[in-house]
């Protein structure tokens, strides 16, 4: 069994914002760590109502890291504005640039003065595009006048939506239609503005009717030959019908004619990967957000959770929140009190109490943070609830910053801290302050690793029985490490902060007849060869015995660096990443298991970064024209989403994300295998933002 700390996990009452990913597919369920991206500000080691606090200030880290990397090749602050083409009223298409009226008092950006034409025309022909798109929901009001000056003389373009949609699921009152579009959208069909406005309205049939209407462009290819210009676009559509719902999916590429000093006009557009989803009910989507239901009846639901960033950050003094403006922040479902419901632990911002919600028999939820003794006020990450010492109860293990705290359930929800370890709390092993009351002295009640004071803590873990000596042991992966920036470079990261695998010892720690009732658990990174490779920017880990011999190996999503596999030979490790072919270079957010094809082989899923600006720049022959090939490809991979490996035994995995069409999950901070309706076949559950 793997246990790890999610950040969007499966709950029977409970549900957060997500986006779910139909695929047939199958396996165990496997639910995603997830920590804190950033190494915090300032943090304060302490618990409500405790006078006692310890703080600690780090470095933060760049957010748009990756898109600076991206993006400095491809542009430079100028002074000037960008040129205005004003081809349409205000109110009707939108004029392809902002006029300086509106511009932000900021200086701006211009592409074009590094070279960059490319994403000048990537933002004019976006622009025109939405202009076309909104009105798929009132193509009776489209402005033939408005639309003329945009599309050239020879205006030409297949069928938009296909006539033939195979179905490709059908569940109750979901249906899915899928068509590649490969014959009918070479075939010219339309011409001229007249025939545009007829294939934007067979496109749109499936929204007549419908209200609130959302579209949604990405631009994620561009090119520039002469005189003649193509872009790449995805294209997002959904509305509300008065008997459910509908939402479409589809891929276009576009010729241009003109731009720069002349109107961008459109030549030709062709239509692919066209899905189209049809929901039939009244409630508009399957899932429905109960958040406020199972929660509103505790008065802290409007006082905390419901509460900005920004609201906190202008009332917190600044040296105890430990906020980041990202809100990397986990949970944990268990049953902490034996009553057979599932149980939430929510992880929060420094200075703002973790908040444990037990469930009642209606559905709805009560507090009992303070009452447990698990409302702590130090930044929290991520959060384990499993059992530690084998007695039948979910205990509480707790990442934040200063390092990882251990926590017994009495079987009533009740908890008491058992040990502290990683870390800050893995350098003064004799300071009751530094440990806190539940900490140890003398020896410490847990195995010192050689960081020593000021190391890095805790941001997401995963558990599980390692040596198989029947109980859970944890990994421990702290993110970033005291530097800004991964160096010597983001794909090839070697200065992160290591992670560690400690030993759980507490049933050796009873036969022993210790008379500490502390719990010890032991270091054991360096002695099980764990600290091989182990110097990458670490955001989640997750364990599963991947080539069935009866162990579970380990697998780590690094954000900075290559990932690691590292395969468990009988409680000893080693990276088998390179040879198994699953070092993914690309930004590692979350990870996941299961068994996509039923197989018996366990397949591997992983979260990264989706980036329309990187799959345009990266591509074009003027992005690190000095720099080595299997760099820029590097890079590429860093901007082209999700990883789905297919685990094909002895011969390795093979990389089948595009095929599986499980790819562009944006930005994918957590992810998981869940079969969300019980047919055996396991789905993706990707959490994004």
């Amino acid at each position: 069994m793997n246990h790890q700390s999610p950040l969007l996990v499966k709950s029977k009452r409970l549900l957060w914002f997500f986006v779910v990913v139909r695929h047939r597919c199958s396996g165990s369920i496997a639910e995603i760590t997830m920590g804190c991206q950033f190494s915090q500000n300032h943090l304060a080691f302490s618990r409500e109502g405790d006078s006692f606090r310890w703080k600690l200030i780090c470095p933060l880290s760049s957010l748009l890291l990756v898109l600076v990397s991206l993006a400095l090749p491809a542009c430079s602050r100028h002074d000037s504005t960008i040129s205005t083409v004003d081809t349409l009223e205000s109110g009707k298409l939108g004029s392809i640039s902002t006029s300086v009226a509106e511009q932000d008092s900021a200086t701006l950006v211009d592409p074009r003065t590094d070279g960059w034409d490319t994403e000048a025309l990537s933002a004019e022909a976006q622009e025109q595009l939405k202009g076309l798109v909104k009105y798929l929901a009132h193509t009776v009001d489209f402005p033939l006048e408005q639309l003329t000056p945009l599309i050239a003389d020879n205006f030409s373009c297949g069928l938009l939506r296909p006539r033939e949609r195979q179905r490709v699921f059908e569940e109750g009152p979901l249906v899915v239609r899928h068509s590649a579009m490969e014959k009918e959208s070479s075939e010219t069909h339309f011409n001229g503005v007249s025939g545009l406005i007829e294939a934007i309205g067979q496109l749109a049939e499936p929204l007549q009717g419908a209200s609130a209407v959302r579209t949604k462009i990405k631009t994620v290819g561009v090119q520039a030959d002469g005189d003649q210009k193509s872009t790449t676009h995805l294209i997002e559509v959904s509305g509300e019908r008065p008997d459910g719902s509908v939402e479409m999916h589809f891929t276009w590429n576009c010729v241009w004619e003109g731009g720069g000093e002349r109107p961008l006009r459109l030549l030709s557009v062709h239509s692919r990967d066209y899905e189209e989803a049809a929901l039939i009910h009244p409630g508009k989507t399957i899932l429905a957000d109960c958040t406020e239901a199972v929660l509103s009846g505790n008065p802290n639901f409007n006082e905390q959770l419901l509460r900005g960033v920004d609201y906190w950050l202008d009332r917190l003094p600044y040296d105890l929140h430990g906020l980041d403006p990202t809100g990397h922040r986990g949970l944990a479902v268990g049953d902490v009190n034996g009553d057979g419901l599932e149980d939430i632990y929510l992880c929060q911002s420094g200075a703002l109490p973790n908040r444990l919600y037990v469930q009642q028999p209606d559905g709805t939820a009560i507090d009992v943070s303070a009452s447990s003794g698990v409302d702590w006020l130090d930044p929290s990450a991520s959060a384990l609830l499993i059992d530690l010492d084998n007695d039948g109860d979910q205990d509480l293990v707790i990442a934040t910053p200063l390092g990882v705290l251990a926590m017994a359930n009495d079987g009533q929800g009740k908890f008491q801290q058992k040990t502290s370890f990683g870390g800050m709390l893995a350098g003064d092993q004799s300071s009751k302050a530094a440990l806190r009351a539940g900490g140890a002295s003398g020896d410490g009640g847990f195995s010192r690793r050689g960081r020593g004071a000021g190391g890095a803590g805790g941001f997401s873990m995963a558990a599980a029985d390692y040596d198989r000596d029947g109980d859970l042991d944890i990994y421990v992966c702290p993110y970033g490490t005291t530097a800004d920036i991964p160096l010597p470079s983001l794909n090839h990261a070697t200065n992160g902060a290591p992670n560690a695998l400690f030993r759980n010892d507490i049933l050796d720690q009873k036969k022993s007849s210790s008379p500490s009732s502390d719990w010890r658990f032991t270091d054991v990174t360096e002695l099980v060869g764990l600290d091989h490779n182990n110097n990458r920017w670490s955001f989640a880990a997750t364990w599963e015995d991947y080539d069935n011999d009866g162990d579970p190996d380990l697998y780590v999503a690094n954000d900075f660096g290559p990932n690691n596999l590292y395969r468990n030979e009988d409680g000893q490790f080693l990276d088998v990443a390179p040879e198994t072919g699953t070092s993914d270079f690309r930004a590692g957010m979350s990870v996941s298991w299961g068994d996509f094809n039923h197989d018996g082989w366990m397949d591997l899923y992983i979260g990264n970064m989706f980036s329309a600006a990187g799959n345009r720049i990266a591509f074009q022959e003027g992005f690190q024209k000095t720099g080595p090939d299997q760099e820029r490809q590097l890079f590429q991979g860093r901007a082209s989403g999700n990883s789905l490996y297919q685990n094909m035994g002895k011969d390795g995995f093979v990389d089948v994300s595009d095929t599986a069409g499980v790819a562009m999950g944006r930005w994918s901070w957590s992810s998981n295998f869940v079969d969300l309706n019980n047919d055996s076949w396991e789905d993706l559950v990707v959490g994004n933002g």
